[in-house]
Order: C-alpha cells, then structure tokens, then sequence
C-alpha cells in the first residue's frame, strides 16, 4: 500500500510515484491534502486517506504495516526512496493486489424538482459537473469534507488548504 501525501505534490514526485505504483500494481491511497497527485481513474486507488474519516475498506487498507525487519531508516530522501524501490521491482499482475472496493465512477446528476435541496444533492450536482478542464479549490467547513468524494479524473486538479489553516485560501490559491 502506497499512502500518497502532499509531499509528492509540493516535491514534484507524483510521476515518479506513478511508475512506481504502475511496475509494482501496488494499491494506494491519497491524504487529502494530495487528492488527485496520482491519477484516481488508476485501478489501484482505494480512495481517500483522513484517519478516522475514512470509509472502513480505505481504513482498514491503509493502516496495514509495512516492516522492513527490526530496521527503521532515518533521513532517506523520498525521490531516491522511490527512485531505488522502482528500480528493483517486478511487475505484478493487478489481480494480485486489487483494491478491496473498486473505484466508482462519476454518476450523472439527475434533478429531481420534487426532491428538497440537500447538501448532499448539492454535492452531487457539482461533482457531475465537474470535468478535466477545471481545477477544484476547498475551502476548510462542509467543502473540506465533501469534496474529496468528488471525482478528479486529472493529476493535480485538486487543491486543499491544510488543516486549521485560515479561511479565504482559495481566492489567492485561484488567481
């Protein structure tokens, strides 16, 4: 299990983390911070990563160890880590290491005039609207909760302003 952070997104190490995820057909997941750093259409990715947040099947994926033995290395520089990890792996076959739940693809919005406004239709109705072209900004409140369901087809479409940070990011974060 590959947990992508924001790190690869502030780094520029998504397309090495790509390869890397794409040669070893290892699932992952994304912390909110880094939704949509890797390419989400990918069969391997479970979803969202927010702790307990999370829906179960992502939880349960990613709070699985990876041990190395009894050793813990210390200040190792991710792009080489990944670089090295890639170099040496073989391929796998996807069906060796397929995520618990499938991705769901984005489902058309269907309104309903007899139905009351909901946050969560409206959720809905702008996830389907959403396409390649645009970049989604979320603000902390209801949008840092609901946005990250959303579908992002495109790498690095989706920003998010890290937690407890002040409102109004996503004026500057759009200019």
């Amino acid at each position: 299990m590959v947990l992508a952070g924001v790190e690869l997104l502030r780094f520029g190490f998504g397309s090495e983390v790509f390869h890397l995820i794409e040669t070893a057909e290892v699932p992952f997941a994304a912390m909110l911070s880094s939704k949509s750093v890797l390419p989400e259409l990918l069969p391997q990715f479970v979803g969202i990563y927010q702790g307990g947040w999370s829906r179960e099947t992502i939880r349960r994926q990613v709070k699985e160890g990876i041990k190395v033995g009894n050793h813990y290395y210390q200040q190792v520089q991710l792009k080489n880590f990944i670089n090295k990890l890639a170099s040496l792996l073989n391929q796998r076959s996807y069906l060796s290491s397929h995520p618990v739940e499938p991705y769901s693809f984005r489902k058309a919005f269907i309104p309903k005039p007899s139905m009351p406004l909901t946050a969560i239709r409206f959720y809905e109705c702008l996830d389907s609207f959403l396409d390649d072209s645009m970049i989604l900004l979320s603000e902390p409140g209801d949008a840092f909760c609901a946005t990250p369901e959303f579908h992002i087809d495109k790498p690095e479409n989706f920003i998010i302003q890290c937690y407890y940070y002040s409102k109004g990011y996503c004026t500057p974060a759009a200019l």
